[in-house]
Parts: C-alpha cells; structure tokens; sequence
C-alpha cells in the first residue's frame, strides 16, 4: 500500500469515525483498530475532532441575575432552542430532553 492509499484510507475511518457518535473505545472495538492508531492518524491529520468520549459535552451557561419575586426556573439553550426548569424537574426527562435537542440543533 502506497502512502497516499494508506492516507486516504485513514481518512475515510477517520471520517466514518466522527460520523458515528461512538467514543473512541467503542468504535475501535467495532472496527478491529487499536485506540493509539486512530489516535496518531487524528492528530497527524490534524482532524479536529475532540479527543475523549463524545458523549462528554461542555455546554455555555449563561447566568441571569436571580430575582427571588419570580417563580424559581432556570432556561437552557441548546442551539436554538430554549428550555425552561423548573423547580422539582425530572432529570431524567431533561436529560432526555437535551440529548434529542442537542442532535438537532
């Protein structure tokens, strides 16, 4: 196999990887590949791709002042979309609810 084959080749796992939403572990699992090689092709490709597991997302928080007058919520944007907590929320459901949104928006 030549280097530009070889290349290319990664190229397309590398693509097929950040495609799939699976972590590293995962994925490499699934495909026969061992971690440190999709490791080193994503950094000689300089892919872009966030290291780590890609469930393991920061989102911004962006912190309102608190007036104790009004009812107790929060609101979480995800994207374009906002919603409202409040007080006594199911987590699960939220949880639920921010996984769905974060894969649309």
């Amino acid at each position: 196999m030549t280097r530009k084959e070889r290349r290319q080749m990664w190229e397309e796992r590398i693509s097929t990887f950040k495609a799939s939403g699976e972590s590293v572990t995962n994925w490499c699992a699934a495909h026969n590949i061992k971690a440190y090689q999709l490791y080193y092709w994503l950094k000689k490709l300089d892919a872009k791709v966030p290291i780590g597991i890609p469930s393991s997302r920061w989102m911004a928080v962006e912190v309102n002042k608190y007036d104790e007058e009004s009812e107790r919520s929060i609101l979480v944007k995800v994207g374009q979309a906002t919603v409202e907590v409040k007080l006594g929320f199911d987590p699960t459901l939220l949880a639920d609810v921010v996984r769905a949104l974060g894969v649309r928006c």
